[in-house]
């Protein structure tokens, strides 16, 4: 590990040292009134897909085309719980000392990405498309266009 110049204090030999948690939040409803809770702040998840911002982008979409709150959660409820599964494994793989799992990680995870139905699902999720384990992607399920009667549509 290269090492930085300077006086302040070195991290060489101590990342072993660090340990890292993160807490999650799946809540059973998603507003309550007029009040309504939105990305992390709805479900939360850890940062190994880096979708916490995506999903409140696409949170915040669906509620400007949803008639209802329950629609709205109802929406993107789906999505929600893959990601957050899919962090949790992620989690579970990538920020563990256990021998079963390093070696697969360390060993496999490179040549699988090069299969083109493995490298092509990769991609939907990180681009915030996927939203379960069916090849079907979230824009299939849900549409977040604007309509045309929208004053953005209209140019408003």
């Amino acid at each position: 590990m290269g090492r930085l110049r300077g006086s302040g204090p070195t991290f060489e030999g101590r990342l072993d040292q660090v340990s890292t948690s993160y807490r999650t939040v799946s809540l059973r409803r998603w507003h309550d009134g007029t009040l309504v809770l939105l990305g992390d702040a709805a479900h939360a998840l850890s940062p190994q897909l880096g979708q916490g911002a995506n999903l409140a982008l696409m949170d915040a979409a669906a509620l400007a085309d949803v008639a209802s709150l329950d629609d709205f959660e109802a929406a993107r409820r789906p999505q929600a719980r893959f990601y957050g599964f899919g962090a949790r494994a992620l989690n579970v793989v990538f920020q563990n000392d256990h021998d079963a799992l390093a070696w697969p990680r360390d060993h496999l995870m490179a040549p699988a990405s090069r299969l083109p139905w493995v490298r092509r699902r990769a991609l939907e999720v990180l681009a915030g498309v996927a939203n379960g384990p069916s090849r079907r992607s979230v824009r299939e399920v849900t549409t977040f266009s604007l309509s045309s009667t929208s004053p953005a549509a209209a140019g408003a």
